[in-house]
């Protein structure tokens, strides 16, 4: 029983020094009710709450959630066995975190048992997430909302954005979907190699000005439109 014991301890030991050096990872292990059981040391950095506020308890709940979120966490386990799930919570101290809950089920002869996983901090990484989409948004209204049509398109001349005001001007009812369209559909086939020529010269690095051309609309109609682009570059200015 001593042996026992002290291997018991010696393991413990170990983990909780293994555990305690993951960054802003922690491991967890609840029981088949979703209540913790173990959770590493490191959850106090994370979190402001050390590992004996948390076990015994359900930790979701402590950090801003309802007891609704670990019941249906609980049901997606035993269906599904590993889940991998965000949600935005609260450190003791009040202050807003994003948390990764990744976590695997565990089963004896097919009866649940509980659960170990990870959790981590992924604060940071969530809030330029979240500054990207509003950017992203910002720059999408401001295109739409442009009275010029205003169309992007990849190498390829395939489309990967085209503005509202495309669908006016090329004579498209509003469910059609310009992307994946090659560019050179909607202008005269006469004018395709010269502007396959100008779009050279622009990757070339040669400025272009105003150019133009006669568009094609959808009932087979021409008509007279300028053409000024400009190239776009990724972050290593290719």
């Amino acid at each position: 029983n001593t042996a026992a014991v002290y291997q018991n301890e010696l393991s413990t030991y170990q983990l909780n020094s293994t555990t305690n050096n993951l960054g802003n990872t922690s491991v967890n292990y609840i029981d088949k009710n979703g209540i913790i059981q173990f959770i590493s040391p490191n959850i106090l950095n994370i979190t402001g709450y050390a590992p004996e506020d948390i076990i015994g308890k359900d930790f979701l709940q402590l950090l801003g959630k309802d007891s609704s979120t670990m019941e249906s966490r609980i049901e997606n386990l035993k269906k599904n066995e590993y889940i991998n799930k965000e949600y935005k919570l609260q450190k003791k101290n009040g202050e807003p975190i994003w948390l990764r809950f990744s976590t695997k089920a565990t089963f004896d002869n097919g009866i649940f048992t509980g659960a170990t996983g990870t959790i981590i901090d992924i604060t940071t990484t969530k809030h330029i997430e979240i500054e990207l989409q509003k950017s992203e948004s910002l720059y999408s209204s401001i295109l739409t909302a442009s009275p010029d049509a205003i169309t992007i398109v990849d190498t390829t001349g395939t489309i990967v954005f085209a503005s509202h005001i495309n669908h006016i001007i090329f004579g498209y009812d509003d469910d059609f979907d310009f992307r994946g369209h090659s560019f050179y559909k909607f202008i005269d086939p006469n004018a395709a190699e010269e502007i396959h020529n100008y779009a050279v010269k622009m990757f070339g690095g040669e400025k272009i000005g105003i150019l133009e051309y006669k568009g094609l609309r959808k009932d087979g109609s021409t008509f007279d439109f300028e053409v000024n682009a400009q190239i776009i570059k990724d972050e290593n200015g290719n």
